[in-house]
């Protein structure tokens, strides 16, 4: 009797051990995907989901079109903290939209809400580029684009004046640029852009413009788009 105790005894410490080790090394592996998130895009910068969420449904009469919300935010972080001030502005900017999301994810299965990122490093300031977009079924997407510049040397938020001198860019050949290339082909002579707008930029604030540097270091200008309000990019050549 007392061996057969025992045996039970020590059966049942060895599969106390065995459900110990196997919670142990799902946490490990848990620990592990969480680091593999973070994207060093040099030796102290890098880049982490802050937000995701993706609950989107294929339609039934449409199966090219899927309704919903594929959402994605970012978060710049260094090996030894975060960097607050631009952390900060992103959840602000979008937290309406982010308690929005998690309400009510899917309420119309004719609308498809994206929200996505990209970013481009260039020495110690980095542009992250967010766009929120949103299509309707049998029409054409539309997009608004939020542009922060960075300089990760000093911890600050740059706005596009600021910017402009960081890059040595002079304004008056950039918005004529710009005004040359964004209209209609020659035969006509109305613009793209939205001019009231155009006016405000050129001639009272002109960081209500935004741009960025892509990858290839070409000026790259966002603008309402003259129909509808919508906003455009426009490569600067």
């Amino acid at each position: 009797m007392r061996k057969l105790l025992y045996l039970l005894l020590l059966f049942i410490t060895l599969s106390c051990k065995g459900k110990k080790e196997e919670i142990n090394s799902q946490e490990l592996v848990k620990d592990s995907i969480q680091e593999a998130e973070t994207l060093w895009i040099s030796e102290d910068i890098g880049i982490q989901k802050a937000f995701v969420w993706n609950d989107t449904i294929t339609r039934k009469d449409d199966a090219l079109f899927a309704y919903g919300t594929n959402m994605e935010l970012p978060k710049l972080l260094s090996k030894t903290g975060e960097f607050k001030p631009l952390n900060d502005q992103i959840n602000s900017d979008f937290k309406t939209m982010m308690d929005e999301v998690k309400t009510n994810p899917k309420t119309n299965p004719d609308a498809y809400h994206k929200v996505q990122y990209t970013y481009y490093l260039k020495d110690s300031i980095i542009t992250i580029k967010i766009e929120d977009l949103h299509a309707y079924h049998l029409s054409e997407a539309t997009s608004e684009f939020y542009i922060y510049h960075y300089d990760i040397k000093n911890n600050k938020l740059l706005n596009t004046t600021e910017m402009f001198g960081v890059l040595g860019l002079s304004q008056v050949p950039i918005l004529s640029a710009f005004a040359e290339q964004c209209s209609l082909p020659p035969d006509y002579s109305d613009p793209l852009f939205n001019t009231e707008w155009f006016d405000q930029v050129k001639w009272k604030n002109l960081n209500l413009l935004k741009f960025y540097q892509n990858e290839k270091q070409q000026i790259v200008l966002i603008y309402p788009v003259i129909e509808n309000g919508i906003e455009a990019e426009m490569l600067l050549e």
